[in-house]
């Protein structure tokens, strides 16, 4: 008599732990298919960034080089003018633009600092 009920306790535990197991795996599977779902959001957006930040990239490092030669030009024009001005008796620190560019260029060299600055940006 007992043998009859044992046999149907263990039928009964074996299904609950089969139904169990069932729904432990569906919820983990939904809990993967919605970690997936999130990975596969950041991993779009992160290929929209990486565009994002070549382009950027690409801009920085032609910015700087054509305000490297800038530099090199307005140099050269700051000399010529220190030069005439000398020639002239005056001190071309009194000329506004004068001033202005050594403002600029310095302004400029804080961000680049002649790349050195960017490098480590700019080769991401």
């Amino acid at each position: 008599m007992y043998k009859n009920y044992e046999d149907k306790l263990n039928t009964i535990l074996s299904n609950a732990k089969g139904e169990k197991v069932e729904k432990i795996e569906l919820a983990l599977i939904d809990d993967l298919e919605n970690s997936l779902e999130s990975l596969e959001g950041i991993t779009k957006d992160l290929k929209g960034d990486a565009q994002i930040f070549k382009s950027l990239r690409n801009r920085v490092q032609n910015d700087s080089a054509e305000g490297e030669q800038r530099v090199d030009q307005i140099q050269k024009y700051l000399q010529d003018l220190q030069r005439q001005a000398k020639e002239l008796g005056f001190n071309a620190q009194s000329i506004p633009a004068y001033k202005r560019a050594g403002r600029v260029i310095n302004d400029f060299r804080s961000l680049t600092q002649g790349r050195a600055k960017l490098g480590g940006l700019l080769s991401l």
